[in-house]
């Protein structure tokens, strides 16, 4: 299969020099990759500018273990080098920064690269705001008006309905119930294959576990202290 998967978070500009950002890393969204690569699956990655990608290696991820465990260093570097000789020919990559730059080349990109499926695992600005073009004077107090954004996974199925689906919903100290009852209505919604679901709070504990919801069943995994791309795995393997 040729998969599409989006990473990052998008940022909404206010003026020149500030903007509305997400803490996302795009570190789940590099691990699915890695994973739909290891099961031979082309992969088309459009990510946010400066987050992670499959085959990126940052010094600063492994300041602590350059005096400390060489060695692991090195075994880091060998196992980015020997899957970029292995996946290069099946992997390509695009990026974007703003929201508006998402959604419009995301759907440029779909109708480009013409993949079966959809993963949408980038974390995108639900609300905007009317951007000033300059520099807003900062010496007195400022309100925001924030506007609600179009859903970009709604244009997605209009244009290219043969496209499958896979979306993500994440929430905040939710029960388990309207995690999962948040899934099953974005299914209804957006006519996704399966939606990921999530709770912040879990992640933030280092507990990071999903529910994979379809029409027809829910499923529960926790993340694997042994294999940091175990959940990552999970869904490559339900497609």
């Amino acid at each position: 299969m040729k998969i599409l998967i989006t990473s990052g978070g998008t940022k909404i500009p206010i003026d020149q020099v500030r903007h509305i950002d997400n803490m996302s890393s795009g570190t789940f969204g590099s691990r699915i990759a890695i994973e739909a690569l290891n099961a031979n699956h082309d992969v088309v990655f459009f990510k946010r500018k400066n987050s992670k990608s499959p085959f990126q290696y940052s010094t600063n991820l492994y300041t602590s273990k350059l005096y400390t465990d060489k060695l692991s260093v090195c075994e880091d570097l060998s196992e980015l080098i020997i899957r970029y000789n292995k996946y290069a020919n099946k992997y390509s990559e695009y990026e974007f920064e703003t929201f508006d730059e998402y959604r419009t080349e995301l759907l440029a990109l779909i109708n480009k690269t013409n993949p079966d499926v959809v993963i949408l695992s980038a974390a995108v600005s639900d609300y905007g705001i009317d951007y000033v073009d300059g520099k807003i004077r900062s010496k007195n107090a400022l309100k925001l008006q924030l506007i609600p954004l179009s859903k970009v996974i709604n244009e997605i199925k209009k244009k290219y309905p043969m496209v499958k689906l896979v979306g993500f919903k994440l929430l905040v100290n939710s029960t388990k119930e309207e995690l999962i009852s948040a899934a099953v209505e974005s299914i209804e919604k957006h006519n996704c294959e399966f939606v990921v679901a999530n709770d912040l709070s879990n992640m933030k504990k280092n507990n990071h576990s999903i529910y994979l919801v379809s029409k027809s069943e829910v499923k529960y995994y926790e993340s694997d202290k042994n294999d940091a791309n175990f959940l990552a795995k999970v869904i490559i393997n339900k497609l």
